[in-house]
């Protein structure tokens, strides 16, 4: 009951591990905001987690900044999230200015049509 509640959640700077983060994922199905920042454990595989659960419809606001595993594909899987305004995907050494580009016309076409 409590974890449909929870709004935010924050796990940065932690090496926090998936099965952790699959839980939130889980068990708070209706976070706006995810602060994954800074986490060494963070990867692909967690994104793809998060874009085919309930959050696609709920998160607003990710933050996965310096999470050095992630790659071009989570910024395709986060197409999947419908209502995201703040992204941050700052100091991801995988991720391509391309990608980047992919994900913003993305978003752009997603709001002409809003």
């Amino acid at each position: 009951w409590y974890q449909r509640r929870v709004r935010e959640a924050v796990v940065s700077t932690q090496s926090t591990g998936d099965e952790a983060i699959f839980n939130i994922i889980k068990y708070c199905p209706n976070l706006r905001h995810l602060d994954l920042s800074y986490n060494s454990n963070m990867n692909d595989r967690v994104i793809d987690a998060i874009c085919t659960s309930d959050l696609t419809y709920s998160l607003t606001k990710i933050d996965f900044s310096g999470c050095p595993q992630i790659t071009d594909k989570s910024l395709l899987l986060m197409k999947k999230c419908y209502d995201i305004t703040w992204l941050d995907f700052r100091s991801c050494r995988e991720i391509t200015r391309g990608a980047v580009s992919g994900l913003l016309i993305r978003f752009k076409k997603r709001a002409c049509h809003n």
